[in-house]
């Protein structure tokens, strides 16, 4: 899927390729569900592997996420991400064997087409936002299906500087785009708004504020880093309103989501 603009468009970076099957989709709208559902669509085998266009995969990330569907124990296999070297990252103790997945991740997961399609693929409202991965995440949970966290299938995420979401403002998944702008993502409040109840939203938050906004330089006394936290406080009423005013627009235009048998958006 590639969603340049036609005049920044390099055909010539996919030549060479034609031996593996690769379709390129030129999609002139731009939009991270949409990218995803119009590929969805496309799809002419029984299973579906997604995966980030910034990462590098293991040789056997396939295999492991067959062997876990094929066990017939879950329906979805979602991998694990490493930062390139030199980051020594280490998983958690608790995430290093195989169980039921806290999250989802489309960037590197494995699961039938026909569960895709039954769910509807991924939401439009969040076409300019972060939080797809989530939903979709949660309304299979919700269905009753069963996610699989499999760390055996494993990426190594570069996290492009530019592209993708950065395009729209979204730089980070739980930050503003500037001082006076909303502050959760509006994308993140719509999806509060669709699946927590009112105390777990406000909890959420100030997760979020917290995790994002207190930076190691604060922590240590910093004046500049503690000016900037004292601004941004004060301003978390305002930016808050601002992502509630625009989350419930996306609530009220309802879900959007896709229906694979005729090809027409669903709400």
């Amino acid at each position: 899927m590639d969603q340049n603009p036609p005049d920044e468009r390099q055909p010539a970076t996919y030549e060479g390729y034609e031996e593996l099957g690769l379709r390129v989709i030129w999609q002139d709208e731009r939009g991270q569900s949409l990218a995803r559902n119009t590929a969805l669509a496309s799809v002419t085998s029984p299973y579906v592997f997604m995966f980030d266009d910034d990462s590098i995969a293991h040789d056997d990330l396939i295999e492991q996420h067959m062997r876990v569907v094929l066990g017939e124990r879950f329906d979805v296999s979602t991998g694990i991400a490493f930062p390139p070297p030199p980051t020594t990252y280490q998983l958690p103790a608790d995430h290093v064997e195989p169980r039921v997945a806290q999250t989802f991740d489309s960037g590197n997961s494995l699961m039938r087409t026909s569960l895709a399609y039954e769910m509807g693929g991924f939401d439009r409202n969040f076409d300019l936002g972060p939080g797809t991965d989530t939903d979709l995440g949660t309304r299979m949970y919700l269905a009753g299906k069963r996610i699989a966290h499999t760390p055996a299938a494993i990426r190594i995420h570069f996290k492009a500087p530019s592209g993708g979401l950065r395009v729209h403002g979204a730089h980070k998944y739980n930050t503003d785009g500037a001082l006076l702008g909303p502050f959760p993502p509006p994308t993140q409040s719509y999806y509060a708004n669709r699946y927590l109840a009112g105390r777990q939203q406000f909890e959420r938050t100030i997760l979020q504020f917290v995790t994002s906004k207190i930076r190691p330089e604060a922590r240590r006394g910093d004046p500049r880093a503690l000016a900037r936290l004292a601004v941004t406080s004060l301003l978390l009423p305002l930016k808050w309103w601002r992502s509630e005013r625009r989350a419930r627009e996306l609530l009220r235009k309802g879900v959007r989501i896709q229906r694979f048998d005729t090809g027409e958006e669903s709400t």
